[in-house]
């Protein structure tokens, strides 16, 4: 009938109007998850840069950059790598997925503990827990992930901060309101991550500066004039907090002594007896005596050795005095040099040599390669580098030389660097009574005071005396003004016209080319007010 086919039509018009309205609703809707999913994907990936430049500013502040491999991206079933390891980085997580941002965060979280607390003990890291994969909307799903994401930053704050720093992390807390307040609070992160490293460097310095263990050693092949001065030597070396000599078993003197070592020495082409053996091939002795050193337990008792030479006044105070300075220099020095004092560390005192454990644990390590001598029917010139250490072949000296003024520079600032990835701080300077700065020209303070330049008649017996009493009157004066008020009033033109020289060793922890007994003893009693006679 009309009517029915009337009705039929306006059905059949209503329900298409229906199908036509639903499909504008699922297709508003796609487009709304369309846009929601696109702009978390958007934000994710911000906040994934963020992440990435917040862990890359991280890994300069404790001088690894560019070996950061925590930061590009997250290690698949791995730990995150100590300071100084070099962890591969397995499949990346995408930077476009959730559980890629968690995990990265996670990674990020217990590296940056070790960073902190590497120098104390360690809590377990922290276990990563997924979510499942949602079936909630976009937008609770979006909330809920940042709520989570927003947990771990307060996490890691608080597994980071140090001292003062932690109340910083209070402004990591609050509701997840936005994407910009939640980059805000990784801001607040790196903010709390730099001044809490600064405060654990410092607190780490005074530590430090507390507990110096010092292992004072040298070798010396005991001939007359050596065993003139080591009555003297051996005076200042018990005053170390511990000491050895070494020696070859040819050496002169007594077969068993507690204070030395006799070690095996390569025949050389100079027979032992001659006033040229091992002339500027010291370290031909040296090799087997740090063979004994790495593998004794004094790598374990102490924290820094000095090797020194028996012709050198050795002050072990100053020299722990000296060693706090250079720490305080380093850690107010460029960002390279407030990181390379946390790491392995060789202070250059003229020619003597002050290393930290890191860097005797450093050689140590590589022993099985740094501690390889040229062999007497070796190929190539090793027959005339006998003793010498193969990591100095086609270096400075090779083959003809091996003296420790240029093998420990080379050994600290090439070898190392370059053999085994070993970054190495070599504050000081190799040659004696030179002066040095840190990155920010600040003076360290004078390491090793030479006689040879002694404007009082070099080093002539009387000339090295009265040197050693102006050192000792210098330390005696609050400020420079008062020493140059008594330098302008010396009857000594070589005081007068060298206050300079005789003030920056006021404080100088050694003095080389002290070559008499009388010369030692003066400094001994007058510099380490030692009144024993």
């Amino acid at each position: 009938s009309l009517v029915s086919r009337s009705e039929y039509a306006r059905e059949t018009g209503i329900s298409a109007l229906a199908t036509a309205e639903e499909r504008l609703v699922r297709h508003n809707a796609d487009l709304a998850l369309e846009s929601c999913i696109q702009q978390d994907l958007w934000h994710r990936t911000q906040l994934r840069s963020q992440l990435k430049g917040l862990c890359f500013e991280m890994c300069k502040a404790v001088g690894l950059y560019p070996n950061c491999p925590q930061c590009e991206g997250g290690m698949t079933g791995q730990q995150a790598a100590a300071p100084g390891e070099f962890a591969s980085t397995g499949s990346p997580v995408e930077g476009s997925n959730w559980e890629g941002l968690l995990f990265h965060m996670d990674q990020m979280s217990q590296w940056g503990r070790s960073l902190i607390r590497q120098w104390s003990s360690q809590g377990g890291p922290s276990q990563l827990q997924f979510l499942s994969n949602s079936t909630l909307g976009c937008e609770e799903s979006d909330v809920m992930r940042r709520e989570e994401l927003q947990g771990k930053i307060l996490d890691f704050c608080q597994d980071v901060c140090h001292g003062q720093a932690c109340a910083e992390c209070h402004q990591a807390r609050g509701p997840p309101k936005s994407w910009p307040l939640l980059m805000m609070q990784v801001e607040v992160l790196a903010t709390t991550f730099s001044r809490s490293l600064e405060g654990a460097r410092a607190d780490r310095a005074k530590e430090e500066e507390d507990h110096v263990s010092l292992f004072c050693f040298a070798w010396t092949p005991r001939r007359d004039y050596d065993e003139k001065l080591l009555v003297e030597t051996r005076k200042q070396y018990q005053k170390c907090d511990g000491h050895m000599f070494y020696t070859d078993h040819a050496a002169p003197g007594p077969q068993k002594e507690g204070d030395f070592m006799r070690v095996i020495v390569p025949k050389q082409s100079v027979t032992r007896d001659d006033d040229g053996w091992l002339y500027h091939r010291n370290m031909v002795g040296l090799m087997p005596s740090w063979n004994h050193l790495v593998h004794s337990e004094f790598v374990n008792q102490h924290t820094w050795f000095i090797n020194s030479e028996l012709d050198h006044f050795l002050s072990p105070a100053r020299a722990k005095e000296t060693i706090a300075a250079y720490l305080k220099g380093l850690r107010e020095g460029t960002p390279a040099e407030q990181a390379s004092a946390d790491g392995p560390m060789m202070l250059m005192w003229g020619n003597a040599f002050v290393f930290n454990r890191k860097m005797v644990l450093a050689i140590k390590q590589h022993w099985n390669i740094l501690g390889r001598i040229a062999q007497e029917n070796g190929p190539g010139d090793q027959a005339t580098a006998v003793g010498c250490p193969m990591f100095m072949e086609n270096e400075a000296e090779w083959p003809q030389c091996c003296s420790q003024d240029v093998v420990y520079p080379t050994l600290a600032k090439v070898i190392l660097p370059k053999l085994f990835n070993v970054s190495v701080g070599a504050p000081g300077s190799a040659g004696c009574g030179s002066p040095s700065k840190n990155g920010k020209q600040q003076d360290f303070p004078l390491g090793c005071w030479e006689l040879h330049l002694n404007p009082i008649d070099g080093e002539k017996e009387g000339g090295a005396l009265q040197a050693i009493k102006e050192l000792a009157q210098m330390s005696q004066f609050q400020d420079e003004r008062q020493a140059k008020d008594y330098c302008q009033r010396h009857k000594l033109a070589a005081v007068r016209d060298n206050c300079d020289r005789f003030w920056q060793g006021r404080r100088v922890p050694l003095i080389h080319h002290l070559h008499t007994v009388s010369e030692q003893k003066l400094a001994r009693q007058l510099l380490d007010h030692d009144s024993r006679p």
